[in-house]
């Protein structure tokens, strides 16, 4: 399996439990297991037509592909002929899997508002702990448990979750937030409408997003973050390369290791800048809309920026290790 290219297709099989609810209405239920043996490091590829991604770590060399498909309507013979629909391919190369999930009886255009009326599909992958991802779906939320490996996932509609990565993480969504709890490698987080939010992160951090908050509580390299509508936190316990904050519509609130050294150019259009650090100014003043400056002698740029809010610096707590 590890040395060569094998595809296989997963189709449910074409009986459907039912359970009846209140009224005529029945609730179809499918589920699909799946397992194939991998490597340590392995990379799993799961490209979703639409539905909910969960992944949790085994503890074995396998990854286990386990779908469950829900239908609640009262046309049983519908429901049948929807979940019946569903495909999954797999095709294995080396030490890769890519999984392709489709159906084209569940596809398509709607004339509805109601969501009850499609079925319900949640993707449970179990993978080894060392494991490479790359995860994408249109409609419905990703959530991955401690992994280490480089991660890539991808939505329209729908919050994305990382709890801990011992590597790096490349994450984007259309509508829905993006929260990493911990990275020890670099972040690019992506939103559209919704919040960005990350823990720890070791390497550089890319963020943005257009309407949303964005967070980073504790930074031990470059920061870069952008958004249109919304507020900027961020908490530097280290500072050795340029970081630079910018909002249009809010305030920017940046927290400082009092041991780093650092130079500081920061502007507030319509607000304030707040120096809560003994910055040395070369131009403006804190308290005005603008201050440039050096604090220990200046070092790595610091280049914050809010055009409708302030921006306040701060001193945080003594660096600790990561």
């Amino acid at each position: 399996m590890m040395g060569g290219m094998r595809t296989r297709m997963l189709l449910l099989l074409p009986v459907l439990s039912a359970t009846l609810l209140c009224g005529e209405a029945a609730a179809a239920h499918r589920v699909e297991h799946q397992s194939f043996a991998v490597q340590p490091g392995c990379t799993v590829r799961l490209d979703a037509y639409r539905g909910a991604i969960q992944v949790e770590a085994g503890a074995d060399d396998a990854v286990r592909v386990r779908v469950t498909v829900d239908y609640v309507t009262d046309n049983f013979a519908q429901a049948e002929s929807v979940l019946s629909g569903f495909q999954l391919a797999a095709v294995t190369a080396g030490n890769e899997i890519r999984l392709l999930a489709r159906n084209p009886k569940d596809s398509g255009t709607r004339f509805t508002w109601d969501k009850s009326e499609r079925p319900r599909v949640v993707y449970h992958l179990t993978v080894p702990a060392h494991c490479n991802l790359d995860l994408q779906t249109p409609d419905g939320g990703i959530t991955v448990a401690p992994l280490r490996g480089e991660m890539r996932a991808r939505g329209d509609l729908g919050t994305i979750v990382f709890r801990q990565v011992d590597g790096s993480v490349e994450a984007a969504t259309r509508t829905g937030n993006v929260i990493v709890s911990r990275c020890t490698g670099s972040v690019n987080l992506k939103s559209v409408q919704g919040d960005v939010r990350i823990g720890t992160v070791g390497g550089r951090a890319s963020l943005q997003t257009v309407d949303g908050d964005i967070e980073v509580q504790t930074a031990y390299a470059a920061v870069d973050a952008a958004t249109a509508n919304g507020d900027v936190t961020a908490g530097f316990a280290k500072l050795a390369d340029p970081s630079r904050i910018k909002t249009s519509l809010g305030s920017v609130y940046a927290t400082v290791n009092p041991s780093e050294a650092f130079s500081l150019q920061a502007a507030a259009s319509f607000g304030k800048v707040l120096a809560k650090v003994d910055v040395a100014a070369t131009k403006g003043g804190n308290g005005r809309s603008k201050l440039r400056g050096n604090y220990q002698g200046g070092g790595p740029l610091l280049d914050l920026k809010a055009s409708s809010g302030n921006v306040v610096i701060e001193a945080g707590e003594p660096l600790f290790a990561l």
